[in-house]
């Protein structure tokens, strides 16, 4: 399993280090550009650069209302899936893909294979030493 911490709470405009014991450092930068309404702010693409790296890895276009990986798109809504009124998880697919579960409890987020199998955890650098720490958008 891959594990990330993010240098900041802020997990829309941070970095994510990999904590892979392979040897290898993964970094990835996530930046956001909103623009300024009088009495509002709106986010308006969220992009993922792998360090080192020239092209976005992933864009989020909030305005759009659509997620692209590796050059193709998808409309938020055909990716994400609520299973029940009061789950706080989420089930995102892309093509087709095994679908994913991904929840957020305890200040960490993971993501898990259909079958329950842990993929991925991310959380805050400020809560390594301990949970409470709540990611801000």
């Amino acid at each position: 399993m891959q594990s990330f911490t993010f240098d900041s709470a802020k997990i829309l405009n941070t970095t994510l280090r990999s904590l892979s014991d392979d040897g290898g450092a993964l970094i990835y930068t996530t930046t956001t550009v909103t623009t300024r309404d009088p009495g509002s702010v709106k986010r308006q693409a969220t992009s993922l650069m792998r360090e080192g790296q020239d092209s976005r890895d992933a864009v989020i276009d909030w305005k759009q209302s659509t997620f692209s990986v590796a050059e193709a798109t998808r409309p938020i809504a055909e990716l994400r899936k609520k299973r029940t009124t009061f789950a706080s998880s989420r089930y995102w697919s892309w093509f087709d893909c095994e679908e994913c579960k991904v929840k957020y409890e305890g200040s960490m987020w993971t993501v898990l294979s259909y079958s329950g199998t842990l993929l991925a955890e991310f959380m805050p650098q400020s809560d390594w030493g301990h949970r409470g720490a709540v990611p801000m958008l």
